[in-house]
């Protein structure tokens, strides 16, 4: 990270260091707040840089579908809580 950090300072438009970060943030550190402010400062440095869109729409892509799973996975949990207990 702190090797990225460096080559931003010397190259403050690369996209491609933004975006790396930001994947770092996401998978590695499971932060993905902090992944979507890296995101967003990459498109405005370089908003051509369409790898960066990639990354930062699979980003969001695997964030709802783990969202779904979850929600499936509590509404099943509750629909078969009640089928076992009707009296609750």
């Amino acid at each position: 990270m702190e090797l990225l950090l460096r080559g931003q300072q010397f190259n403050p438009t690369d996209a491609a260091l933004y975006q790396a970060r930001a994947l770092i943030q996401w998978q590695d550190l499971n932060k993905p707040e902090n992944a979507r402010a890296l995101f967003r400062a990459g498109v405005r440095a370089d908003a051509s840089h369409l790898p960066l869109w990639q990354a930062w729409g699979c980003m969001e892509a695997a964030l709802v579908s783990e969202r779904t799973r979850a929600h499936k996975r509590h509404v099943y949990h509750l629909m078969h809580t009640r089928t076992k207990n009707p009296n609750k």
